[in-house]
């Protein structure tokens, strides 16, 4: 520390006030740190026996000379921020007080109160970006980059001579960043791989990619929502499996599953579940979906379009042509993951399914493809050739129910 009033002058001190700097002794009360010029040896040495013994050639016209032990086995050596593990004499650590002295350079640390104000802010700004950033590569990105700011604008106040507390702050902005980070990963991120895991069989990757950006609008837990449920079943499955053997019928359903749900994936659907040559499927959750009804119907009539190509190509092969009813029906039922705990499906339950599955076996006693209630038609927002096909008394209400189909030729 510095001598203070009163006390012995330092040696620095007096070369530099010898040297014609004007320094006002209470200031240097108030330096707390040396600033260094240069790493250990930078200053020019000159070995003391050619000072004495062979002084030619040595000039020192205007130039401060101090006179100091520089071997190590006198012990008097010590680290310097500039040393990168060398240690510095101490005269010339004398020589680089005496430096900044006549130079007036210093090196002022900001106050306490706004040291921890900034250590506060930063670590506020790590955890604010992290909150808000859902993506946690991104946000980590974020964070780097503005971290990397930060130490800019710490060293060009350097520069200026003042000195902000890098390490304590950088502390404040990696560990909320670290924790906040291994949250959403490890947490939230788990959560994430769940939805997607429990999700990727049933939904587009467009819907699930949504799924996984806000999971919030996702209840696996059960609840009521407004959907438009889909039923598809072959006709006459009994004469196609007669017909075929065992591996040609699986190898038929497959390709046939495979276009069918197609359509449904396509149209933002959730496919449900194959029931034997049953297909179930639902729209409007587990996203929201306004347009669920023209969704479901456009995926009805992709279906049957669909059906007209593979049918071609089944009877290319020589295989029995394929003919499927479809029923849609729209209104409240229960969503969420329904089952044991060991074994549960994402489905929908309810009497809107009941109807549904009631039209779609409708379509043989009408000789229809497609039979939608009269709530869906109510809520389609297309144009669709509309035929009224009457009204059917279905099991458990005590309303008949008004059915429609589309006319698709």
């Amino acid at each position: 520390r510095w001598p203070q009033s009163g006390e012995v002058t330092s040696w620095s001190e007096k070369v530099a006030k010898l040297a014609g700097a004007q320094i006002d002794h209470e200031s240097l009360n108030n330096i707390e740190r040396i600033v260094f010029s240069a790493p250990a040896g930078s200053v020019r040495r000159i070995p003391f026996h050619r000072l004495v013994n062979n002084p030619e050639g040595l000039d020192f016209a205007d130039k401060i000379v101090l006179i100091g032990a520089t071997a190590p086995d006198l012990h008097d050596e010590k680290l310097t921020p500039l040393g990168r593990g060398i240690a510095m004499p101490g005269v010339e650590i004398q020589a680089n007080i005496v430096d900044m002295l006549l130079s007036g350079k210093r090196l002022k640390p900001v106050s306490p109160g706004l040291m921890y104000a900034l250590i506060v802010l930063s670590g506020l700004l790590a955890g604010l970006v992290f909150t808000r950033i859902k993506k946690p590569v991104t946000a980590l990105s974020i964070v780097a980059v503005l971290g990397i700011v930060a130490l800019f604008v710490s060293a060009n106040y350097f520069d200026k001579g003042v000195v902000i507390n890098i390490v304590h702050m950088a502390l404040a902005w990696l560990l909320p960043a670290i924790f906040v980070f291994s949250y959403q990963f490890f947490i939230l991120g788990r959560e994430r791989r769940f939805l997607e895991r429990a999700f990727a069989k049933y939904v587009s990757d467009d819907v699930l990619t949504q799924i996984a950006a806000n999971p919030s609008m996702v209840s696996l837990g059960g609840e009521e929502r407004d959907v438009t449920v889909f039923f598809s079943d072959i006709r006459g499955f009994t004469t196609l499996s007669e017909k075929t053997t065992p591996k040609e019928l699986v190898r038929i359903l497959n390709e046939y599953f495979t276009d069918m749900t197609k359509h449904v994936l396509d149209n933002r659907g959730v496919v449900d579940k194959f029931i034997g040559d049953a297909v179930m499927a639902f729209f409007g959750a587990p996203i929201e979906d306004p347009e669920q009804v023209d969704h479901a119907i456009k995926a009805s009539l992709g279906m049957l379009e669909s059906l007209k190509e593979l049918n071609k190509k089944l009877k290319a092969a020589g295989d029995p042509e394929i003919g499927i009813g479809i029923g849609l029906y729209s209104g409240p039922a229960i969503v969420g993951n329904i089952g044991s705990e060991e074994r549960f499906d994402y489905t929908v339950i309810g009497d809107t399914v009941n109807v549904a599955s009631r039209l779609e076996s409708l379509n043989k006693e009408y000789e229809t493809s497609i039979i939608v209630g009269e709530s869906t038609k109510a809520r389609a927002k297309g144009n669709y050739n509309w035929k009224k096909l009457g009204s059917v008394q279905v099991k458990g209400r005590n309303k008949p129910v008004g059915i429609y189909t589309i006319q698709t030729d």
